[in-house]
């Protein structure tokens, strides 16, 4: 495995070429959206216990979003995209995007 500063390189083996090419026949078809519930209560719980304990409160969003990152993390593959053909660019750092949206000089504004 090729590797540079803050990312490395691997190679795209035969098989998931194969599923590549598969996908890029489904960007052909219409996509499917699902909304999907998620019991929380488990969750809730720990940061009501965290800010009893702490003192400080930690958003629900927060901990979802490092969550996420603690995850993907921990499976590098996620943190990936392929570059070329061959090769698939795999990232050592994980960062998060989070639009914030503000209300300036009379407008909502991300």
């Amino acid at each position: 495995m090729e590797e540079a500063d803050g990312y490395s390189f691997k190679p795209f083996s035969k098989q998931r070429e194969n599923i590549s090419l598969v996908a890029s026949e489904g960007w052909r078809k219409h996509s499917i959206h699902a909304f999907v519930e998620f019991d929380v209560t488990e969750a809730r719980k720990i940061l009501r216990e965290h800010k009893n304990k702490t003192g400080k409160s930690v958003s629900f969003t927060a901990w979802l979003i490092k969550c996420v990152a603690q995850a993907v993390s921990e499976h590098k593959e996620l943190n990936a995209y392929r570059q070329g053909r061959r090769r698939i660019v795999v990232f050592d750092d994980v960062d998060v995007a989070i639009p914030v949206e503000r209300f300036v000089e009379g407008e909502y504004r991300p």
